[in-house]
């Protein structure tokens, strides 16, 4: 029908994934961890809770760099979706002018059918902006 809609369709199967995704990492990240009970540690000895605090600083790092990661794939993710919505209203935005065009170029070769008088087209048949998805 429309040639320049096929890049759409793409956009649209991509636009999918990164919801899937999207969706993936929320739920992950809305887990929250168990919480250790008090107890476990106050039954512990110094020598064994100077053991165990650089295990928890480091089970802490770890944390936080998995936390990063997930937040900057999520703002990619985001960046993807808000980006991809953009091209989607431009590539709507040219469709519905070219669709205004044909409209346009057929009324003016109906009433030139009637009138008796054809000439060559006043509206070419594919517009430029419609060139620019092929």
């Amino acid at each position: 029908m429309f040639p320049g809609l096929m890049p759409c369709v793409g956009v649209l199967q991509l636009l999918c994934v990164a919801y899937c995704a999207w969706e993936t990492i929320k739920w992950t990240m809305a887990a929250p961890a168990p919480l250790l009970r008090r107890a476990e540690y106050d039954a512990m000895d110094m020598d064994m809770l100077c053991e165990v605090v650089p295990a928890l600083k480091q089970k802490l790092v770890k944390q936080a760099r998995d936390r990063n990661y997930a937040q900057i794939e999520m703002d990619m993710l985001q960046q993807f979706e808000h980006v991809t919505k953009l091209e989607i209203d431009k590539v709507e935005m040219h469709v519905h002018k070219a669709s205004l065009d044909l409209e346009a170029a057929q009324k003016t070769h109906r009433i030139e059918m009637e009138v008796g008088t054809v000439s060559e087209p006043t509206v070419p048949l594919m517009t430029e902006a419609a060139k620019v998805h092929l």
